[in-house]
């Protein structure tokens, strides 16, 4: 409605008005698909750039968190995702001490470790993977980070290098760094160097 210049008051027509919201809808129409348009190009082209070959897909798994999942911590020889069972009890047969340290070639075996706390227990459940891709529970990850830290606070950068066919297995601590928390990766013949911040990430379940 509007005034002429006599003061009274001109109504504008409905069908104008009407014309006016008509225009204003279909200019916010083909604004908002122009929208819509622009996030499905980024979402095809987020789902293109995240699709693998079938080569590169065998190098993945998701079975670490199944029933019939036997992926072992290559430093202790927990089972990743299942972590030290609550009835643990640390083993003392020096044969079977020694048969998980040469033979099943786990460095530091969780069996024989005595000084395991509930955390450890917890911490145990979860999985690391290393920039060098062998993966590591959780525990044996925070006895890494944790003592490298400390070598650098102390100025010890050289771990003891220890020779198991040379020393009676039965007498080692298996709660000592130099064992449990080793500088260098202990897969085979990786032996790459823990370093950064970073060098590990978490696998969430």
């Amino acid at each position: 409605m509007r005034q002429d210049d006599g003061g009274e008051s001109e109504e504008i027509p409905r069908g104008i008005m009407d014309e006016i919201r008509r225009r204003e809808q279909i200019s916010e129409d083909m604004r908002i698909n122009g929208r819509s348009r622009v996030a499905d190009k980024m979402k095809v082209a987020a789902e293109s750039k995240a699709e693998i070959s079938g080569e590169m897909a065998l190098m993945f798994t998701n079975a670490l968190c199944t029933p019939d999942n036997d992926s072992l911590c290559i430093l202790c020889g927990v089972e990743l995702a299942e972590g030290i069972p609550e009835d643990y009890i640390p083993i003392s047969d020096p044969e079977k001490m020694k048969s998980l340290v040469l033979v099943d070639k786990f460095p530091a075996p969780y069996q024989c470790c005595r000084k395991l706390t509930t955390i450890d227990r917890d911490l145990s459940m979860k999985i690391f993977f290393g920039k060098c891709g062998h993966v590591y529970c959780g525990r044996c990850v925070n006895n890494i980070v944790r003592n490298s830290k400390q070598g650098q606070r102390n100025n010890k950068n050289k771990r003891r290098k220890i020779n198991y066919d040379k020393v009676s297995i039965a007498s080692l601590d298996f709660d000592d760094p130099d064992i449990c928390a080793p500088s260098k990766c202990v897969a085979g013949d990786c032996n790459r160097a823990f370093r950064g911040n970073y060098y590990f990430r978490e696998l969430y379940r």
